[in-house]
This record gives C-alpha cells, structure tokens and sequence, in this order.
C-alpha cells in the first residue's frame, strides 16, 4: 500500500558532477543550444524535402502545359473541326 508514512526519498545521485554554481549553468546552457542546434537541422531538413517535393510536383504539373501549351488551341480547334 502506498502512504505518506511510508514514503522515502531516495536520490539517484548523492553528488552532482559540477563543482561550482557556474559549471552547472555552463552545462546548462551547453544542453540547450545542443538541443535548439537539432531542432533546427531536423527542422531545414523536413523543410528542404518538403520544398523539393512541392518543386517537383509543380515542374510535372506544368511541364505538360509547358510543353503543350502553343498546341492546345490548335489541337482543340481541330477536334471541334
């Protein structure tokens, strides 16, 4: 059974690896601009496979009116023909 007069704390560490108050906000600040860092290069990564996915998909969708384009009042007149 779980109850407050039985409740022990129990740290996983007795000491902390830093020596001063400054080593540990060194730390500190290390782990976040490392974690912004990954963020930030996970994040132009989808971002350049997302773009080349859109590019591409725009470039087939307009090669075949590039392509056809000077033809299709042509090609239309001569179906209605």
């Amino acid at each position: 059974m779980f109850d407050l007069a039985h409740a022990l704390y129990q740290p996983y560490q007795n000491t902390a690896p830093w020596k001063t108050p400054y080593d540990r906000e060194q730390a500190t600040w290390a782990r976040m601009t490392s974690t912004i860092s990954a963020g930030a290069a996970i994040r132009v990564t989808a971002g350049t496979v997302a773009g080349a996915g859109i590019a591409g998909a725009t470039v087939a969708a307009a090669s075949p009116v590039g392509l056809l384009g000077p033809f299709a009042p042509a090609a239309v007149i001569g179906c209605l023909d």
